[in-house]
């Protein structure tokens, strides 16, 4: 088993463009200084230890979904398995340059409870692997270096602090109700209010004694003169606990929710009670509200970060044009055999679907 965690930018101190260190089992993959500037986003120098941990990653991924894998096989028309793998670690390091960037725009730096956590962190993973000497050999066979291991970890910090002041109306960052009303109209998105029963194993005679409940719930729902507080109050019956995850409603994408409730949920007009909606997985009151920006938040950041990262200026080293992927996996792979042998450490597994970098698309 090897260290888990989400990766954003390091910060890295550079002894000049091409580098000079020679340390790590990347060095001895890719013939790269760790310290190389490999490729520069928006202002922002990404270097080859970090750029290459990406690298590594999207390597390890494939390799393990595609037996006997030959990098320089296309996947698609002028698309190889190792290009592929190329341009992906560069989409990461570019999202993550842009997250660095809007932090340090808006003034947004590492917590008192921040660096505790990462020095938590660290004693459980000491503690895990028996003594500073096993962790040391994770962080080696990682590739990068403890410093960098530790940047690494702090920057995930900076992303959820952002992400944070982007939902908060009073930061700079907040896009306003107004481009968040824009991004959902454009979008066909809804916010509704529903409530549930489940028909899952049920007997028919059980199914039609929800059904009544839910007929019951409507009609009284329909005839109050506040339905909004009336479904509140309702809401609290519902099977798969809506009304206490969704306060404000559920706010979601055409094609995301039961394409049955969908479609009925979209003849209805605002502040309109549903009929009882029938669907393969029980029983449906739904209510149609105005769009609720707040329900935005999520989608309109990870579509913000989208388009940051398409509209970045990117500039090339020439170490980044010559890296050939499957020679430096292949390498790689061996070294870390290799170390793995000398050291008696477990075998590796390489960061994945907690990071920042899948979180955020």
């Amino acid at each position: 088993m090897l260290l888990v965690t989400a990766v954003i930018m390091s910060a890295v101190v550079y002894t000049g463009k091409h580098g000079v260190r020679k340390d790590g089992l990347y060095y001895a993959s890719a013939g790269i200084h760790p310290d190389c500037q490999i490729v520069t986003i928006n202002g922002t120098v990404v270097s080859a230890e970090e750029y290459l941990y990406w690298l590594a990653y999207d390597c390890e991924y494939l390799s393990y979904y595609v037996s006997g894998i030959d990098w320089n096989a296309e996947i698609s028309e002028g698309m190889t398995y190792g290009n592929y793998a190329k341009t992906d670690a560069l989409e990461t390091v570019k999202l993550y340059a842009i997250i660095r960037q809007w932090a340090a725009e808006n003034g947004i730096t590492l917590t008192a409870e921040d660096k505790a956590a990462i020095d938590a962190e660290r004693s459980q993973y000491v503690a895990y692997y028996g003594s500073e000497e096993g962790y040391a050999n994770q962080i080696k066979l990682l590739g990068v270096s403890e410093k960098a291991f530790k940047d690494i970890n702090s920057v995930y910090y900076l992303y959820a602090h952002v992400y944070e002041q982007f939902c908060n109306p009073e930061s700079k960052l907040y896009p306003g109700v107004d481009a968040l009303n824009a991004y959902g109209a454009q979008g066909n998105y809804m916010t509704i209010k529903e409530i549930f029963f489940s028909t899952t194993g049920l007997s028919d005679e059980e199914k039609a004694e929800k059904k009544a409940q839910a007929q019951s719930i409507a009609d009284q729902l329909k005839a109050s003169p506040n339905a909004s507080a009336a479904f509140d109050t309702a809401g609290v019956i519902s099977e798969d606990g809506s009304a206490q995850k969704n306060p404000n409603g559920l706010t979601f994408a055409p094609g995301t929710l039961d394409q049955t409730l969908e479609t009925a949920v979209s003849a209805l007009g605002e502040n309109e009670v549903s009929g009882v909606i029938e669907t393969t997985a029980g029983y449906y009151v739904a209510m149609r509200l105005a769009l609720d920006p707040s329900g935005l938040l999520e989608a309109y950041f990870a579509q913000q970060l989208k388009d940051a990262r398409a509209a970045s200026s990117v500039t090339y080293s020439k170490e980044y044009n010559h890296l050939d992927v499957g020679t430096f996996y292949t390498t790689l792979t061996e070294k870390r055999s290799d170390l793995i042998a000398a050291t008696g450490s477990g075998s590796t597994v390489l960061p994945g679907s907690d990071s920042a970098a899948n979180s955020a698309g």
